[in-house]
């Protein structure tokens, strides 16, 4: 069973997403008819599902704020990448109350061989986990690494702490292709997007847990108890794809910008 969900709502957000796909694929064919009134009524359906379908939305522990101490807890589908909340186009989310130290959160995620076959594109990250240079180069910027299971895939959650970097842009949300953006006094304010590029990122996780940079939770820990260093820590030199992961039609493409995509 996935985390947080009761046998109850799993069955609730599986009818939800077959209602859900047949709604979006007659709305689609209709509008490339011509025949936008009738498909009006298929999106306005799709709407009041999507809503329900964020309500069921688990809230999953992912990491605790070396500054402040506070945790946090984000909404996320972890039954399948199947839900709306891994659409990178249009994304079903709730946006939780964040610490005021709390700056973005990426992921990476090491797939199952059986991925969805959705009518829209999932970005799950890179196939291992890593950090931006660009942030944690910044000063008083921390950020934390967790592990969650989302179905049989593997996801690890980098989340970002600290003051706002001056001229550094923030790393889209994870699984999304922009990141939320809050005032000084931790108030939601709009968004803004920064384009993935693998060269920004960095895999040798080693020298920032022996800096102190990085801090990690093990695996199933809902405690988020914050560990330190290299040593025992399970998210070092793990193998996978260091590329763009796309996910479309049920099959999977990974690709370094400028260069041709490759499955």
């Amino acid at each position: 069973m996935a985390a947080g969900m009761t046998e109850e709502q799993l069955a609730e957000r599986r009818r939800i997403l077959d209602e859900g796909t047949s709604h979006l694929s007659e709305a689609m064919r209709l509008d490339e008819a011509g025949e936008v009134h009738a498909a009006l009524e298929h999106w306005t359906r799709l709407r009041a599902l999507r809503k329900l379908y964020r309500a069921l939305l688990p809230d999953v522990p992912v990491a605790r704020s070396p500054i402040s101490g506070e945790a946090v807890v984000w909404p996320i589908d972890t039954v399948d990448l199947d839900g709306w909340f891994w659409d990178y186009d249009g994304p079903a989310r709730r946006q939780p109350p964040v610490p005021a130290t709390w700056l973005c959160m990426t992921g990476a995620m090491r797939l199952a061989p059986r991925v969805p076959d959705t009518l829209f594109p999932i970005h799950p990250g890179p196939g291992a986990p890593y950090v931006v240079p660009r942030l944690l180069e910044a000063p008083g910027v921390t950020a934390v690494i967790s592990q969650i299971a989302v179905g049989d895939h593997v996801g690890w959650p980098i989340t970002y702490f600290g003051p706002m970097p001056k001229g550094r842009p923030l790393e889209n949300l994870w699984g999304t292709q922009s990141f939320p953006i809050y005032d000084d006094e931790n108030r939601y304010r709009g968004f803004d997007d920064t384009p993935p590029w693998p060269d920004d990122w960095d895999f040798d996780l080693r020298p920032w847990l022996e800096s102190g940079r990085l801090h990690w939770v093990a695996p199933g820990d809902d405690s988020l108890t914050l560990r330190q260093g290299a040593s025992e820590c399970p998210y070092l030199d793990l193998p996978g794809p260091r590329t763009i992961t796309v996910i479309e039609n049920g099959e999977v493409r990974r690709w370094r910008p400028g260069t041709e995509s490759a499955g």
